[in-house]
């Protein structure tokens, strides 16, 4: 990007070791949304969709283990793109993993407050000419010849029910396709994709089982030698270490996920592979799939806590390695960003490039936030400042 004349302004804020879909950290604290400070802006790249969302930059770049960079995406109502895995390089981020299925689901992720801006970065970001020629990013896409296929929502019992704006706007995009193009959008029934409810188990297990940079680790010489996590998180709670709690948790659930038998992990990736195949033969070489990036829009802070249940919305496509768009399409009525999400068969991002900008000119894309963001303080002579600390409280104080 510097190569292409792109200024670096600065380095945005994430979580501690960008393990957590809010953003906060021990170092330079938390990122508030600028649509209303008293919610999140999500994360892992919280801190890069708070700054483009706001306008303080022209371009961003995030990153995307397990939907941190659509998530952010969605909460702020700019952009993000994770592209069919192995077209950019990964090397130089932190954490990183030397498991070979690591390039697989994590990518970089270009941003930007405009659809059109994305086919452009992420062709930049392609060091390899050759590789970058095959995604045909500048090739025109004819919209009438597409298949358009949806699900609203994944019946599982253990997720919340979607927002009725998302789906409304969901609705609308179907409505302007068949009005303007013809293209009649096809409901995939979750039945025959019936892994997509198990998303939870599929993405954890497979995730967690990658071994990548953490709080734990006594060196980088021997990944597999952990710290104890128990004597670990009794220094959290008695305010003796200064990690966040999500690094801390992550450690406890990787050992849950390492404690599945080979027979079970096995089962889990013909789930995995199964579900790629069904994914590829409803998508084929001309689809595109529209579904929501998470159930909610952006969350107070720290409410996104009891809501990880609905995580399967966003890793779902980390698990499948399909190039996905979180597309924004405006503001809900009570201000806050709406949008989804939408995905094609690997090595087809220009497909979801070009139905993300046909939505941005039917619906609307971003829209500035407020001049004065929704705040929960009152007009008082001071400012109410709340201050993350190593301890499991926090410290209210005036100023």
């Amino acid at each position: 990007l510097k190569n292409a004349g792109a200024i670096p302004l600065v380095v945005t804020n994430t979580p501690e070791l960008c393990m957590c879909w809010e953003t906060f950290n021990n170092v330079t604290g938390r990122t508030n949304n600028p649509y209303d400070i008293r919610r999140t802006p999500g994360g892992s790249s919280g801190g890069e969709a708070a700054l483009l969302a706001a306008a303080g930059s022209v371009i961003g770049l995030g990153s995307d283990i397990g939907g941190s960079g659509r998530l952010p995406a969605l909460f702020c109502g700019v952009y993000g793109h994770k592209p069919s895995p192995g077209y950019i390089s990964i090397d130089g981020h932190l954490p990183t993993s030397s498991d070979e299925e690591w390039a697989s689901f994590f990518s970089f992720v270009p941003m930007s407050r405009y659809a059109e801006d994305l086919p452009l970065l992420l062709n930049l970001m392609i060091p390899d000419p050759d590789k970058a020629q095959e995604l045909r990013l500048f090739e025109p896409v004819d919209l009438s010849k597409i298949k358009l296929f949806y699900i609203e929502n994944d019946r599982s019992i253990l997720s919340d029910k979607v927002h009725p704006e998302i789906i409304h706007s969901m609705r609308r995009t179907m409505d302007h396709f068949a009005e303007t193009y013809g293209v009649k959008a096809q409901k995939v029934k979750v039945k025959e994709i019936k892994e997509i409810r198990d998303m939870l188990q599929l993405a954890g297990v497979i995730l967690l089982r990658t071994t990548c940079h953490n709080v734990y680790q006594k060196s980088d010489d021997n990944p597999k030698e952990w710290n104890n996590v128990i004597v670990t998180y009794l220094k959290y709670l008695t305010c003796q270490t200064n990690h966040t709690h999500p690094p801390l948790l992550y450690g406890a659930l990787k050992k849950y996920a390492d404690s599945y038998s080979e027979k079970d992990f096995n089962e889990i990736l013909r789930l995995k592979k199964e579900l790629m195949k069904k994914f590829h033969d409803i998508l084929g070489d001309d689809g595109v799939f529209i579904y929501p990036t998470f159930p909610d829009l952006a969350n107070f802070h720290l409410q996104f806590y009891y809501k990880l249940l609905n995580v399967g919305y966003f890793t779902l496509f980390n698990v499948v390695e399909l190039p996905v768009t979180a597309c924004p399409t405006g503001l809900a009525r009570d201000g806050r960003p709406i949008g989804f999400q939408i995905a094609a068969s690997r090595g087809h991002d220009r497909l979801t490039l070009a139905v993300a900008r046909e939505v941005e000119a039917a619906l609307g894309g971003w829209v500035p936030p407020p001049s004065a963001p929704i705040s929960n303080s009152k007009e008082i002579s001071g400012s109410a400042i709340t201050i993350e600390t190593s301890c499991p409280t926090q410290i209210i104080c005036q100023t």
